[in-house]
């Protein structure tokens, strides 16, 4: 009679693991401390002086957040790609580098409706007294997410997102990122 074997029983001593490359690198960064109500609260009455939280009060920072990415856009004469929803925004960046001369640069940037976590004011009623008071709260909407497409002559083609909406989320992917690589620049480092 044998016995049921396990799928790593089966593969030791048959199968090696080699890691020459990382495919990918994901950088994400956020403030901590506005990633919860209490810290939500903690910016908008003791940093900016409002008497109370409202996400009234974020939307004129997402706005100029968006009027400045639009001037960066603009000042450097960059394509800005609408994508549509399933569109694939790699599809788009191969025809950007078949173009591409090989120097440092963006190439273009991108813009998206994706679905975040998001702050949001709620009313709601003390049991008490029967007055209304405002409730910070988290909901899933579709909000703008900027892309940058660019190319680094060490790390390849990359892109930068970020979320538009306050507070404003970044990711950083890198793609490709040989090993050879990292270990010429921590070498360069030492």
């Amino acid at each position: 009679m044998t016995l049921p074997r396990s799928a790593a029983q089966v593969l030791s001593g048959h199968v090696t693991l080699e890691i020459r490359c990382i495919d990918r690198i994901l950088l994400t960064f956020r403030q901590p401390r506005l990633q919860y109500g209490k810290g939500i609260h903690g910016f908008f009455c003791h940093h900016r002086g409002n008497q109370f939280v409202s996400s009234a009060l974020m939307h004129p920072m997402t706005e100029a957040f968006a009027a400045d990415i639009h001037h960066y856009i603009g000042a450097r004469n960059l394509d800005l790609i609408r994508f549509a929803k399933g569109e694939s925004k790699d599809k788009i960046a191969r025809g950007y580098l078949a173009g591409h001369n090989g120097g440092e640069q963006i190439l273009f940037a991108g813009v998206a409706q994706e679905k975040t976590r998001i702050w949001r004011t709620r009313q709601r009623t003390d049991k008490v007294t029967g007055r209304p008071y405002p409730w910070l709260c988290q909901e899933q909407a579709m909000v703008n997410h900027w892309y940058f497409y660019g190319f680094d002559a060490d790390f390849g083609p990359f892109y930068i997102k970020f979320c538009g909406y306050f507070p404003v989320r970044h990711e950083a992917p890198c793609n490709r990122v040989e090993v050879k690589d990292l270990h010429r620049h921590a070498v360069a480092a030492a």
